[in-house]
Parts: C-alpha cells; structure tokens; sequence
C-alpha cells in the first residue's frame, strides 16, 4: 500500500485520534503531515509497518510531544509543563499496546465518530459546529467551507479558530455522548452530512461560481437557526 493511498484513505482517521491524543486541533494538524513526511523517508527502505496508520499516529504524536518540550523552553508555565507529563505518560501507553502486539487491531476505536460529536457541541453556534465538521473531519479546505457558507474566507477563518479555542478553553471532551443527550446532538451532524454531499457534487461538477448545497440564515427577526438550500438541477 503506497503513502499516497494511505494519505487518501486514512488521514482523516488518523487526524482525528491525534486531536484526542494531544488534546489540540492545530497541533494535531502541524504534526500529520511531519509523520508523513518521516514515512516518505522511512518506508522505502525499512518496509511498510503491519499497522501504518497506527504507525503514523504514533510518530506524530511522538512529533507533537517533541515540539511541546522545545515550545517550553521558552514558555515553562506550570500549566503547560503539567499537560506535557500528561501526554508523555500517555505517549508511553500507547508505545506500550503496539509493542504488545496489537497493531493488526484497531487500538483507537472510532475517533472519528468521537471527533464529530466534538465540533457538534452545543456550547458551539451551529455554524461554526459545521464549519469545524466540514473542514476537521471531511477534507474540505478553509475556502471550499466558505463556499459553502456564502462567507469570506477570513471571516470564515476566524469563525475556525475562534470555535477551537473555545473547545480548548470549555474544556469540551473528545467522546460520544450518552444515549440520552444524542437527539439534541443530531442536528448538526445532520446538516454536515447534507453539506458534504454538496460539496462533492459540487467539486465533481465544477461548478465553483454556485455551489448547488449552500448554508443560509432562515428565520425570522430575533430567530437564530440554519437551513440548507440546494438548486435544482
């Protein structure tokens, strides 16, 4: 299986258990493609491993770490030292499963279905749950989920970053919720599954100038909701 296909089908996956493992979207995104790059440079020589996407996933975390400990030099808050014990001992765990042998399995779980239910908290407006769905979990790009928003794209840049903070900041926990608290979770996801159908019919039919799935505001005065509009076609 080459690196290319690997990136194609895997990335997403493997994205999403960083951000659990690090506890930080925007680290998680800066490491990725550095465990990449080591891959190019490994596997040719050294073969591909059993498991490569846990392969990756444990070389960029091992990145991530790294690159907390040199960011401390400079900045050795208390608070910021505390997190990296906290992923060191957790980096160690996971060194510890794939040297038992379990990396035929899965040792992850589906970070990716943890991950949705993340962007689509409730402490989120739901554009910005959405536009941290469409552009986390499902490969679009910052101005492809512009797009679809009838936005600018810094405007919708900001809205990324100002929803990643605030799930850092909040606290907001990488996990399903429970049973009971799933209707009121759905919405969102919902409308980021309509969304991505869009956009892909979208990008395969080239048309840039009018997307045929777009988000809009539907209420009225002092209502705040989303509804999603697609041309005929």
């Amino acid at each position: 299986m080459d690196i290319e296909h690997i990136f194609r089908e895997e990335s997403g996956r493997i994205l999403a258990t960083l951000i659990r493992l690090l506890g930080s979207f925007d680290l998680a995104e800066e490491v990725m493609p550095e465990a990449f790059t080591t891959a190019l440079e490994q596997w040719p020589t050294q073969g591909t491993p059993a498991n490569p996407r846990a392969w990756l996933v444990s070389t960029a975390q091992h990145k991530g770490v790294d690159l907390l400990r040199r960011r401390a030099r400079f900045d050795s808050k208390r608070e910021e030292l505390q997190r990296i014990a906290d992923l060191e001992r957790q980096l160690a765990g996971t060194d510890e499963e794939m040297e038992r042998g379990r990396t035929e399995d899965d040792p992850f779980g589906d970070d990716q279905l943890r991950l949705i239910f993340t962007c689509c908290h409730p402490a989120l407006a739901l554009e910005a749950q959405v536009a941290l769905t469409l552009r986390t979990l499902c490969g679009l790009t910052t101005d492809e989920v512009a797009r679809s928003f009838l936005v600018p794209l810094p405007t919708l840049a900001q809205r990324l970053v100002r929803a990643k903070q605030k799930i850092r900041d909040a606290r907001i926990p990488y996990h399903i919720p429970p049973e009971q608290q799933l209707e009121e979770r759905l919405e969102a996801v919902m409308l980021v599954v309509y969304l991505v159908f869009n956009e892909g019919y979208s990008a395969n039919s080239g048309d840039t100038a009018n997307p045929p799935g777009t988000v809009r505001r539907s209420h009225p005065p002092g209502a705040d909701s989303l509804s999603v509009t697609s041309r005929s076609t």
